[in-house]
């Protein structure tokens, strides 16, 4: 990105999961395992027997995974949220972009459809001959946003942009 918008005066492009990736519910009793302990690789002794606490952590996981069937199009939504903050000549501004996906109607999860929509449509844009871009280039570059955000909302995932700035006399 620093390189697509350069003229823009962009100077600091960053990337984040919210907690990991995981929802706090999740996050916390991640957490509580860890501060109990069962993310140590150093073996103790279990009526006799050597156990590695994180390689029994993963067995029970692992077990718990293939006893529940994954559910899908499960209730849930994902969503990517897109925040650019700068100034422009009125003053600092703060641009949110936030693009949401609900439970599909191919019965996937939303983070999967999340992941695989986008490409999807870019894919289906190539093979039609509507994107000539030879070469490998950032999204950014080659990707006109209005037609993408369309084709998105036209597979159910919605995009909503808004705009702050502070109020001044």
């Amino acid at each position: 990105m620093p390189l697509v918008y350069a003229d823009k005066g962009i100077r600091d492009v960053s990337f984040k999961i919210n907690q990991f990736g995981f929802s706090p519910e999740v996050l916390a009793k991640l957490t509580m395992l860890a501060e109990l302990g069962f993310t140590s690789s150093e073996p103790l002794n279990v009526g006799g027997a050597r156990v590695v606490p994180r390689e029994a952590l993963v067995a029970v996981l692992s077990a718990r995974a293939r006893e529940v069937p994954p559910s899908p199009g499960a209730n849930g939504a994902e969503e990517l949220v897109t925040v650019v903050e700068g100034a422009d000549a009125i003053g600092p501004v703060t641009i949110t972009l936030r693009t949401l996906a609900v439970t599909s109607r191919w019965g996937l999860d939303p983070s999967s459809v999340m992941t695989g929509v986008p490409p999807s449509i870019v894919a289906a844009w190539i093979a039609r001959g509507e994107l000539r871009a030879p070469g490998v280039h950032a999204p950014e570059a080659v990707i006109a946003p209005e037609p993408f955000f369309r084709e998105l909302e036209a597979r159910s995932i919605g995009t909503r942009i808004s705009l702050e700035r502070e109020l001044r006399d």
